[in-house]
């Protein structure tokens, strides 16, 4: 080939690399909670309600002290105002939270406090089964539990129905908090489906997009191509029979062009109508490639030295290429005197090269849409493909396995 495909425009550049990333990847939803810091934030929604409801106990409490029903002073209002201070950081950083209650339990039985202190403790441990990890979750669980046999065994005690009520209480808020958490659980694993889904469904348009680009342009635009060296030829002769023989060309190419664009239009819109994509033709592609070059004044030579067919997608694989490599020279270097077409094989591998005279406008700037496409497709099928100068000629070289 003589040049290279043309850069992409810095607009095009940018609108294939945003086809490529694809719609903005959701942000990752955090896997199960196993570690003992991993937590899970709640919801300002929850925080609010939380809140609201231990500021409610804290005003009631706070009442009877002032009434004298309960004791008032130094330690009738440090513990409640401990635990909730201790509660609004559980809302924020469970973990932390967790801890501090776990750990005050020594103050509040410091200062005769322990019993009131303890209803507090117990009644969290389903917020702590709900946000923490699992190891920190159980450890909670294992300290309010010690907290109860402390308590109760403390004087004054808890007394036997104490006892019984709070450990009533860590039961239903520990089954609670349990049953949020695995709600919540599924509700994520829901969502992680959903994303992989919709990444599939992505994945699977922008594959469907690329093969649709591919169409278009490994098929349609070579007759196009053709069309216009053409009407070029139309435009500079007047001899009756080279006119003749690009007007037939023309018209062919144009018939070819119309049902390959009538074939994707059906492809894209999955109409009922049964489209039978023909199999490759790799032999019958190189001459019909030839005859069209030699139309418009190329000298053309064709090696063949190959017999057993290769498989059907490495055969497909070629006609692209071969159909690219044309397109280039008609595009990039129609005054190319001489073009070289082969097709060998060499133990198990197959090799079309398409080579012209280099001419002095090649374009030195990276490989366009189509050159990068058949670098792809060579990789894909465990090959390679290469385009470029070599010495005085411009080469295109596929390389595959035939099988």
């Amino acid at each position: 080939m003589g040049v290279q495909n043309r850069p992409m425009t810095e607009t095009t550049a940018r609108a294939v690399r945003q086809d490529e990333m694809g719609p903005p990847r959701r942000r990752p939803v955090p896997a199960q909670l196993v570690g003992f810091w991993q937590f899970s934030p709640f919801s300002s929604g929850a925080r609010t309600l939380i809140l609201a409801i231990t500021i409610i106990f804290l005003g009631i409490e706070t009442y009877w002290r002032l009434k004298g029903d309960l004791p008032n002073g130094f330690t009738g209002f440090a513990m409640p105002v401990l635990t909730f201070v201790l509660i609004v950081v559980l809302l924020w950083h469970p973990p932390s939270g967790a801890i501090g209650l776990a750990v005050s339990g020594f103050a509040g039985l410091a200062i005769g406090q322990g019993g009131r202190y303890l209803t507090a403790v117990v009644v969290v441990a389903g917020l702590v089964v709900f946000a923490c990890g699992i190891k920190m979750a159980v450890a909670y669980c294992g300290a309010a539990l010690a907290w109860v046999a402390i308590v109760t065994a403390w004087p004054p005690g808890l007394g036997e129905w104490g006892t019984i009520g709070h450990l009533l209480a860590f039961l239903m808020s520990v089954t609670l908090g349990w049953s949020i958490r695995r709600v919540v659980q599924r509700n994520r694993e829901l969502h992680r489906e959903l994303a992989a889904g919709d990444e599939r469904l992505q994945a699977e348009l922008r594959a469907e997009r690329s093969r649709i680009a591919d169409e278009l342009h490994d098929i349609i635009a070579h007759d196009i191509s053709v069309v216009a060296m053409h009407a070029r030829v139309l435009e500079r002769t007047q001899d009756p029979d080279i006119r003749a023989r690009s007007q037939q060309a023309i018209a062919e190419a144009a018939g070819q062009a119309l049902a390959d664009t009538r074939r994707v239009l059906h492809l894209i819109h999955r109409t009922p109508e049964k489209v039978v994509a023909e199999p490759a033709d790799l032999r019958g592609t190189l001459e019909a490639l030839a005859q069209q070059l030699r139309d418009l004044g190329h000298e053309v030579e064709v090696t063949v030295d190959h017999a057993t067919p290769p498989a059907r997608s490495i055969e497909t694989a070629l006609v692209h290429a071969a159909r690219e490599a044309t397109t280039n020279i008609l595009k990039h270097a129609p005054g190319s005197p001489r073009i070289r077409i082969s097709l060998t094989s060499h133990r198990d591998t197959i090799t079309l090269e398409v080579a012209n005279d280099a001419v002095a406008s090649r374009d030195p700037g990276a490989p366009g849409y189509g050159l990068a496409r058949l670098g792809e497709r060579a990789e894909l099928l465990g090959g390679r493909f290469t385009g470029g100068p070599e010495g005085r000629l411009w080469v295109a070289r596929m390389t595959l396995p035939q099988h």
